[in-house]
């Protein structure tokens, strides 16, 4: 396995190898063939994708190593890592594993999110990380999730970050499939205030999705991960390495695709619109297509909004066609173009709808919270819970009724 294959890569050959799915020679072949393909700039095909293509694993079988694969690198014997004492995963994705965990020095719970090795594997790499953390440390706005740290344990690198008490917007609409337009726009203006905070300080998100949108118990949006950010400016250099393209295929800009090294805010906001979108149909974008499938449509510029979006406005519709436009030219121009839009659909005055009067350079205070009549999950419930809401009260009446019948039979 000479094809300079990462660790990863290299445990997952292992474990077809030795599971006898494949030979040492077809497991070499799939590695020089990805490199073959990195090098002539194409670098969307996983490791399993190719396995499959080459007609040598069936997609269970990727399914399977893959999950033998996570259990052997992520399995941890270590309890403490770098003075924070890890008390449990709770969650995973590309960009790595997150662990809630305390810190005593501080008596604090923060969530540690651990990099994968093969997005640290070099010296230059490591450095470009710990600049962008630091990016990242000095913003403070209260709809961004603060970093606090960057550090090492073994070979692998890591963030702390601080620990938010309540979902990611993923799994909100995992359970509720979509939510009402009034709290969707609320997000979206609360997610697009945390950008237009972060893009005038020199920062694009590039990976923004529902899975990386925290929702608080008390209603309020929070942008998480801004440390794996690229900066506007380029002084820092960005953690784009050749053959690596950050962010997740259905809700890629086409340009994250056909020029990485052109990312700019506008990518962004095509991304918040592929989430707003999400939030009002309960629907993902190209969900039914492969990720090569994928790739091909936003290379040919084809937009990942239906032509239809049956339920909503038209003036929403033509909110959302616009941020999603393929071509970042015909997008809003930056996030208070955005705000604008969402505030003149809301029908607010002035700044108000949520977005608040502060500018980009200071943290609002006093801002209205995201849901404000009752908790989190009533509000998300929408129509669900306004029928339970009828058979609760409908429940409370009959059940008036028969302490009346029985009070006025004793009383005979």
């Amino acid at each position: 396995m000479s094809a300079a294959a990462t660790g990863e890569e290299k445990l997952f050959g292992q474990i077809v190898v030795k599971n006898r799915l494949a030979t040492a020679e077809q497991v070499e072949r799939v590695f020089q063939q990805m490199r073959d393909m990195e090098r002539g700039g194409v670098s969307m095909v996983s490791l399993g994708e190719m396995f499959v293509m080459e007609g040598i694993l069936t997609q269970k079988q990727v399914d399977a190593v893959e999950d033998l694969r996570r259990m052997l690198v992520r399995s941890r014997a270590a309890k403490e890592v770098g003075g924070y004492v890890l008390k449990r995963k709770i969650g995973e994705g590309g960009m790595g594993q997150v662990y809630e965990a305390y810190q005593p020095a501080l008596d604090r719970k923060v969530a540690i999110k651990v990099l994968p090795r093969e997005l640290v594997e070099d010296a230059a790499m490591v450095r470009r990380f710990e600049r962008e953390a630091q990016a990242a440390a000095s913003l403070n706005h209260e709809n961004i999730i603060p970093v606090y740290a960057f550090g090492r344990m073994g070979d692998e690198y890591y963030l702390v970050m601080e620990y938010v008490d309540g979902q990611n917007l993923e799994e909100i609409l995992e359970k509720k499939g979509r939510i009402s337009e009034r709290t969707a726009l609320k997000i979206a203006g609360q997610i697009a205030r945390a950008l237009k905070y972060a893009h005038s300080r020199g920062l694009t998100h590039r990976d923004l999705k529902p899975n990386n949108v925290m929702i608080t118990r008390d209603g309020r949006a929070k942008l998480a991960d801004l440390g794996l950010a690229k900066r506007l400016d380029g002084a820092a250099g960005h953690i784009t390495q050749t053959g690596v393209i950050v962010g997740t295929p259905a809700f890629m800009a086409p340009e994250q695709i056909t020029n990485p090294k052109g990312v700019d805010l506008r990518t962004d906001i095509y991304g918040l619109g592929v989430t707003l979108y999400c939030m009002l149909t309960g629907l993902t974008p190209f969900e039914t297509r492969t990720t090569m499938e994928v790739v091909h449509d936003l290379v040919a510029g084809k937009s990942p909004i239906p032509d239809k979006m049956d339920g909503l406005s038209p003036p929403l519709q033509a909110i959302i066609r616009r941020m999603t436009a393929p071509d970042p030219a015909d997008r809003y121009p930056d996030s208070d173009s955005v705000l604008e839009a969402i505030q003149r659909l809301q029908g607010a005055p002035g700044k108000g709808a949520g977005t608040g009067a502060a500018g980009a350079g200071e943290t609002p205070s006093g801002e209205a919270r995201l849901l404000e009549t009752g908790p989190l999950l009533r509000n998300l419930v929408g129509t669900a819970w306004q029928k339970r809401k009828g058979w609760v009260i409908a429940g409370t009446a009959g059940l008036l009724a028969l302490i009346a019948v029985v009070v006025w039979l004793l009383a005979r």
